[in-house]
């Protein structure tokens, strides 16, 4: 039953990350058109807008997680750029994991608490990047659209809150990138050892 509850409250957490991150979409959507609902709204209208927030933010992730700018997967082998995000984050250069370490039977030989637990929090912490990331930049665009229109009546908090968006939302995406190689290189250490790597040599940081 524990194991139950455990799996129950990791998936909700994931779940408030993609109502979270796609509500922001659908408010910046009503805000565009002047439609935000007010308190004296029905507790229904909010719950539905949740439940769009969700499929928003799932939309955005997964449809972008077709193309080349986005992932879900473990980053076993992270391109130069996310390598040098990850010296600069741990303050220690990425060790190469050998080819044929299988990085989910790696997950599955953790067995201690306290370490499935900051595993956990890096899978949020990587799912707060891959969604909320797409979820600001659209955010963004909407602002901009809206900024655009309506730059003849000046719109300075839009024109801000565009280029705000914009910038945080890049930053989600390209530290959803980070959590993806340190969640690769956590199962590794954890799960099967040094011997996963390719090569050796003293760890320094270990922030999630």
């Amino acid at each position: 039953m524990d194991e139950v509850i455990k799996a129950f409250r990791h998936f909700i957490a994931r779940d408030l990350v993609f109502i979270l991150a796609g509500a922001t979409v659908i408010a910046s959507f009503l805000h565009a058109f002047d439609r935000l609902p007010g308190p004296e709204s029905s507790w229904v209208l909010w719950v539905l807008l949740g439940g769009l927030g969700y499929f928003v933010a799932y939309a955005l992730q997964d449809g972008l997680c077709l193309t080349p700018i986005l992932t879900v997967a473990y980053v076993k082998n992270p391109n130069r750029f996310v390598r040098f995000l990850y010296r600069r984050f741990l303050r220690e250069d990425w060790r190469e994991i050998r080819d044929d370490v299988d990085l989910h039977e790696a997950r599955s030989a953790i067995t201690d608490e306290r370490l499935l637990t900051l595993h956990e929090r890096l899978v949020t912490l990587k799912q707060v990047g891959t969604a909320g990331g797409p979820c600001l930049v659209a955010c963004s665009v909407i602002y901009l659209v809206k900024w655009y229109a309506e730059s003849s009546q000046g719109g300075r908090f839009d024109l801000a809150v565009g280029i705000a968006s914009a910038v945080v939302g890049v930053l989600l995406v390209l530290l959803g990138w980070l959590k993806g190689a340190q969640q690769a290189e956590f199962v590794v250490r954890h799960g099967v050892g040094t011997a996963g790597f390719s090569q050796h040599h003293k760890r320094g940081g270990t922030a999630v």
